[in-house]
């Protein structure tokens, strides 16, 4: 990221969590999960998003993983266009780790064509859900 870069905090709300099937995996330690969310921005960015998600938790629900891309549409700092976010991050015992969210490169469009950023995923003890994303423009 330049120097230039702007730190942008925006609320999401996932409105449809839709569970999709997936052939039959090698079976380990954790089942591998998928589906498909919809989410609502508000904040630095205004807009929703499509998620597709991929986990894998053990039985207890304990620990694992998870990975997704994430198509956005709406407008960040007031700029509009869609982008693609790629997101995930590992949890053993309730301990997050291994945290990373990036805009995909290349994947801007309009106002927001060459877009970069990378950021995190905090939720609060309330259960809100932030993305912290900072982010360049040309």
């Amino acid at each position: 990221m330049s120097s230039h870069a702007v730190h942008a905090v925006s609320v999401f709300v996932v409105s449809n969590w839709t569970p999709q099937s997936l052939p039959p995996a090698i079976p380990t330690g954790t089942d591998i999960s998928s589906a498909r969310l919809d989410k609502t921005y508000t904040g630095a960015l205004e807009g929703h998003a499509v998620t597709y998600f991929l986990g894998a938790l053990d039985t207890p629900g304990t620990s694992g993983s998870y990975v997704a891309l994430e198509s956005v549409e709406g407008a960040l700092g007031g700029r509009r266009g869609r982008f693609t976010l790629s997101h995930g991050s590992t949890t053993t015992g309730g301990e997050l780790g291994q945290e990373f969210l990036v805009v995909v490169p290349g994947s801007g469009t309009d106002d927001l064509a060459g877009l970069t950023g990378t950021g995190r995923i905090e939720i609060d003890e309330d259960g809100t859900h932030r993305m912290m994303l900072d982010y360049d423009l040309p």
